[in-house]
Order: structure tokens, then C-alpha cells, then sequence
């Protein structure tokens, strides 16, 4: 598939309006359009207000050693990815905590226990699904009768660059809810993969019509990555931060295939330093965490700018390598693992 990317700044070429209205024609002909990230046509009330955080430098209950992936079930309970703790804390809204997933310490390749987990993603059973990166798998927990009851189901993956394998992840991971696939992102093998349950047994989906990934991390072309990280699921579209090509990508559900591209690197407003987390909410805003700009952009589903908070520091409100980001619609709350001041910030939209 052919791509058209417009660039910004002094060097852009300009041409006259004919051969403008041209190339964008072709473009829209051809269904693949890259976004300058200009300003949106979307209003915006501003940035989300700051509420509170919780968490510091630690190994116990209530503390961190680099919170990455963020998760938020259905009854509004928070549930961090402490990395380098390699457990999952549970926080209600207010950051208290409630209960753990694994155990605190060293990594471990024991069935239900992490080693630098990063990403969650939640069923609609409220099971749960966690990549557990050093362990190159993901691992289902079954939720049980009552709260915070999970109990290790499964687990799929192994170390390697072959089908059914990640190198260097899984990290970021998410669930089209229409088909139950789990998308997940294999960082260290700069892809995508697709898996479903077949019977008891962990299957990669190999239909034709569907691209699971781009092992070559080359040149920044459509379908290729260089290492990505997280991923959101939204309607019919995936949403993918291609980390160290500084932009977002939207893959199209039905097919796999990417159909929007958007970002460059830089600090204006609509580009790109090495964004990592990303979540959607309700009305199909995109939003993206920036670790290398220490801030959150929100974007249209279609990658305009609409607006952005953050600053490098320890204050309310201010971040050091933030990674993970998680939405509550339900009451209008959004949850950042402010990984570098090993904390969780809140904010109200």
C-alpha cells in the first residue's frame, strides 16, 4: 500500500494548489492518510485538573519501583504493573491499597508470578491478562466469587523471534472485545501479534487478510515498527505508539492493516517524543503518553492536536518517564504511571 506523509518545518516542500489537491486525492483514493497533527476542529475544555497521587520509591504494599502499564476494571479499582516489584498492586480511586497479584521481590518464571510485568488488559468476564516481559509470555488470571480473587488460568509465549514467541516483551497488550483476540505488542521483535483460545490451547491467528507484524525495524515505512510498546483498542481500530519512530499508527481491526499515521519527532504540540502508553475513552479521544517530553497529548481519533499537560518535575501535576495510562470513563478519571517518581497521579477530565 502506497502512503503519502506531508512534513512540517522549514525544509517541507510546497507545491501549488493543482498538484495539491492531486496528491491528496490519490491519498484518500487509496485509503492510507497521514495526519500533520495540526489543530483539531474538535472543542476542547482544556486539560484534565490534577485530583491527587499516591506511591513512592519502595518494596512493599502502597509503593513503587517503576510502575509501567496501568489497568482499570469495571468497578473503578486501579491496578498498576509494578515492574521492577514484578507484582500487580490493586488501589481503589483514592489510592488505597486492596490486594496484589503475584508476590513482592525478585523475578520469578513460576506459573503466576512476574518478572518486570508491563501491560494489562481485562476480559469481559473480568479475567485478567498480563504481559509479563522478562518472562517473554502473557499470563491469564481467573477472577473468582469474590473481589480481587484471581487465580493463574494460563499462560502463552516463550523467548525467541519465531512465530509464538517475543523478545524483549510482551509489553503492551489489549482485547477487541467483538472477537475476544488478544492484541499483543512484541517490543523486542518490533511487532504485533494476534492470539485467540482454541479449546485449552493459545493459538497466533494466521488467517490471510490479517497482518500480524513487521519484523524489520528499519526505515519508518507503513507497516513497519521499531520498538512499540503499548496499544489501545477502540471501536474498529487499533491504536499502536511506534516508540522510537516518534509517532502513532491506527490499525484498522478488520484487517490488520495500518490506515493512519500521525506524529514526528519533537516538542510542539502533535509531535512525538518516545510515546509509550495509550488509552481511548468514550468519545474517541486518543491519548498519548510521552516519555521522553514528560507529558500527555490528547488527539482525535483522526490525530488532531486537540490539547496537553505535563512538565518534567516531582510536582502535582508533573512527571519523570511516565509509560502507563488508564481511563474511567464511568466517573470521568485518568491514571498515570508516573514511572520515573514511582508514583500514580490522577486526573479529572
Amino acid at each position: 500500500m502506497t502512503s503519502l506523509i506531508f512534513n512540517k518545518g522549514e525544509n517541507a516542500m510546497k507545491y501549488p494548489n493543482s498538484v495539491c489537491a492531486f496528491l491528496i486525492s490519490i491519498c484518500l483514493l487509496l485509503g492510507f492518510t497521514a495526519c500533520d497533527s495540526g489543530a483539531s476542529s474538535e472543542t476542547s475544555s482544556g486539560p484534565p485538573a490534577f485530583v491527587l497521587s499516591w506511591g513512592s520509591s519502595g518494596a512493599t504494599a502502597g509503593h513503587f519501583n517503576a510502575p509501567a502499564g496501568i489497568a482499570v476494571d469495571s468497578s473503578g479499582y486501579v491496578y498498576v504493573a509494578d515492574s521492577g516489584n514484578n507484582v500487580i498492586q490493586i488501589f481503589d480511586s483514592n489510592g488505597t491499597f486492596e490486594s496484589n497479584i503475584g508476590t513482592f521481590g525478585g523475578g520469578s518464571s513460576v506459573d503466576g508470578k512476574f518478572n518486570a510485568p508491563q501491560g494489562m488488559a481485562f476480559d469481559g468476564s473480568g479475567n485478567i491478562y498480563v504481559a509479563d516481559a522478562n518472562n517473554s509470555r502473557v499470563q491469564k488470571f481467573a477472577l473468582g466469587a469474590t473481589a480481587f480473587s484471581y487465580t493463574y488460568s494460563s499462560k502463552f509465549g516463550s523467548p525467541g523471534t519465531g512465530a509464538l514467541q517475543f523478545n524483549g516483551g510482551p509489553t503492551g497488550i489489549a482485547i477487541d472485545d467483538a472477537t475476544g483476540y488478544l492484541w499483543v505488542v512484541d517490543k523486542g521483535n518490533s511487532r504485533v501479534q494476534i492470539w485467540y483460545l482454541n479449546g485449552a490451547v493459545w493459538t497466533q491467528f494466521t488467517t490471510v487478510g490479517y497482518y500480524q507484524a513487521v519484523i524489520d525495524p528499519g526505515a519508518a515505512g507503513n507497516y513497519q515498527y521499531n520498538q512499540p510498546w503499548g496499544i489501545a483498542i477502540a471501536g474498529t481500530h487499533a491504536y499502536l505508539p511506534d516508540t522510537n519512530h516518534y509517532r502513532m499508527i491506527r490499525i484498522q481491526l478488520s484487517n490488520a492493516t495500518p490506515n493512519l499515521v500521525w506524529g514526528v519527532n519533537g516538542t510542539a504540540d502533535g509531535d512525538l517524543g518516545a510515546p509509550m502508553g495509550v488509552a481511548v475513552d468514550s468519545s474517541g479521544h486518543v491519548y498519548v503518553v510521552e516519555y521522553s517530553n514528560n507529558r500527555i497529548q490528547e488527539f482525535s481519533s483522526s490525530g488532531e492536536f486537540i490539547t496537553k499537560w505535563g512538565t518534567s518535575g516531582t510536582g502535582d501535576g508533573e512527571f519523570s518517564g511516565p509509560m502507563g495510562i488508564a481511563i474511567d470513563d464511568t466517573n470521568g478519571f485518568i491514571y498515570i504511571a508516573d514511572t520515573g517518581n514511582n508514583r500514580i497521579q490522577k486526573f479529572k477530565k
